[in-house]
This record gives structure tokens, C-alpha cells and sequence, in this order.
């Protein structure tokens, strides 16, 4: 087998491109609907929220049904780069986790958009009263 991806070469530029690029699409995508000064808070808001239900899930197991933890050895993301080896935690919970996420709770808010769109509904404000429909 001749392949121009040998076993131990060439893989940091996968892994960075297995973090770099979505949070690339999350602030770009962002930064188009939003201002980026407006989607970079947003970004760290929703780091903060995957923090925070990490770290909830790590010491107590409530969150996701059972203990769980982050081991050193399962090289999560990265597999050459010492910088960003799972052993780059906070508080037990690797950086790379806590920017998943970001892009998972970012993705959630835009398919909630979408569907209100696609139904011609205004998306709800702090700033409109709204009313029960029922």
C-alpha cells in the first residue's frame, strides 16, 4: 500500500485541521450573522456552558448518566502535538473538548434558527412580550 499519508508522518496538519477547522466555520459563520465582537462573546458564553457541564460531569456523573474521565494515554485530538495532548486540561477536561462545545452548542442555536425561519416565525427577544399561542 502506497499512500501519501504514512502512519506517523503528515499528522499534525490533520490534527490541526480536526480543531482549527470548525471553530474556523463557527466564528466565520458568527461573524457573518452576528458582529464578530457580538459572536466571539457568544463563542466564549457557550466554551463557558461545555466547561461547566464538563466539569459537573467529571466529579459527579449526574449530567451523563455515569463517572467518566479523560485519560492521557487515548490522545483525544491530537496525537504528535505535546501543546494540546489531553494532558492539557482544565480542571480534568482537555481544550480541545471544551471548543467542541462551543461548535456543538453554536450548531444547536442555528438549526433552532433555521426551523423558526423555514416557518416564517420571529425568533424570540428579551426586547418583545410575547403571549402564550395556546
Amino acid at each position: 500500500m502506497n499512500s501519501w499519508i504514512k502512519p506517523g508522518r503528515n499528522t499534525l496538519f490533520f490534527d490541526l485541521a480536526k480543531v482549527l477547522l470548525p471553530l474556523f466555520l463557527l466564528v466565520t459563520h458568527s461573524a457573518y450573522f452576528l458582529t464578530l465582537k457580538r459572536s466571539l462573546i457568544l463563542i466564549s458564553f457557550f466554551c463557558l456552558e461545555g466547561f461547566i457541564v464538563e466539569i459537573i460531569g467529571l466529579q459527579y456523573g449526574t449530567i451523563f448518566g455515569s463517572h467518566y474521565r479523560y485519560v492521557a494515554s487515548s490522545c483525544m485530538v491530537f496525537s504528535n502535538l505535546s501543546a494540546f495532548n489531553p494532558q492539557f486540561c482544565l480542571y480534568g477536561v482537555p481544550i480541545s473538548v471544551i471548543f467542541y462545545w462551543a461548535v456543538f452548542i453554536y450548531a444547536r442555536h442555528s438549526i433552532s434558527n433555521s426551523f423558526l425561519f423555514w416557518q416564517n416565525k420571529e425568533k424570540p427577544s428579551h426586547k418583545k412580550k410575547y403571549t402564550a399561542a395556546w
